[in-house]
């Protein structure tokens, strides 16, 4: 680690498949996984001991995804409770549904640029280098009948079983939310003094605003939400509700 390298063994996995119920003369009735090293698996083990306890008190706190004692449970009731308060005061309330697609692959490549919080987090740079080099070589081979291919770069998404892309998921969704909300109250009473902008559960997003009062202001969220989402270069499905 002293290095800033990861060993080379570390960032090689071996794809196999495993049947499912069906045909299996369909190949999406074949399940493929890869396999790490237990050496590797080690390795990332480490690296979150030392960088999770920083890493999972800097996101917002309207972030659940992948996040101890929060759930999607909680979400769920926190959306349904402000739905039934709005009905219940005749409050019309704006919410804008975003699915993210591809995150994961995305935030990976962004690892090592401006996107990452690491640093602020006080995590250190040797670390941070590990991550980036650990990702920036992927291989893998394909098992089949006792036989192995050669092997060949995975340039894009993460490690199948690795622990770590959780946490650098949320280190990039935390960087693009700050921006696109850019510290301006623009969702929904929350509390006496406070202010709810959205609820976050991993890469599933629900934008808040009051209806027709702030319609407006929903709308400018949404377009600085886009912005931040091209510079990341991630893929999103929106949905529009209206609660009256």
């Amino acid at each position: 680690m002293d290095r800033r390298e990861s060993p080379r063994c570390l960032e090689k996995g071996i794809l196999i498949k495993l049947p499912k119920n069906g045909d299996l003369s369909q190949c999406y009735n074949w399940r493929g996984i890869n396999l790490l090293s237990v050496s590797g698996k080690i390795f990332c083990r480490v690296i979150l001991y030392q960088i999770k306890s920083s890493v999972d008190k800097a996101p917002r706190e309207e972030q659940a995804g992948f996040r101890e004692g929060r759930s999607c449970v909680d979400q769920v009731f926190i959306l349904r409770t402000i739905i039934e308060q709005s009905i219940e005061w005749n409050s019309s309330t704006y919410i804008i549904s975003l699915i993210l697609k591809r995150l994961l692959t995305a935030c990976i490549k962004k690892l090592y640029g401006k996107y990452s919080n690491f640093q602020a987090y006080g995590i250190p740079q040797k670390i941070i280098n590990n991550l980036s080099d650990k990702y920036a070589n992927n291989q893998c081979c394909v098992r089949h009948g006792g036989q192995q291919s050669d092997w060949f770069a995975v340039k894009s998404g993460v490690q199948q079983g690795c622990i770590i892309p959780p946490l650098i998921f949320l280190n990039a969704i935390d960087w693009v939310m700050k921006r696109a909300t850019n510290q301006q109250l623009r969702g929904i009473t929350w509390k006496a003094f406070n202010q709810l902008e959205e609820e976050d559960l991993a890469g599933d997003i629900a934008l808040f605003s009051y209806y027709p009062t702030h319609k407006k202001t929903c709308r400018r969220k949404q377009v600085a939400w886009k912005q931040q989402q091209e510079s990341l270069q991630v893929q999103s499905h929106e949905n529009q509700y209206k609660i009256q």
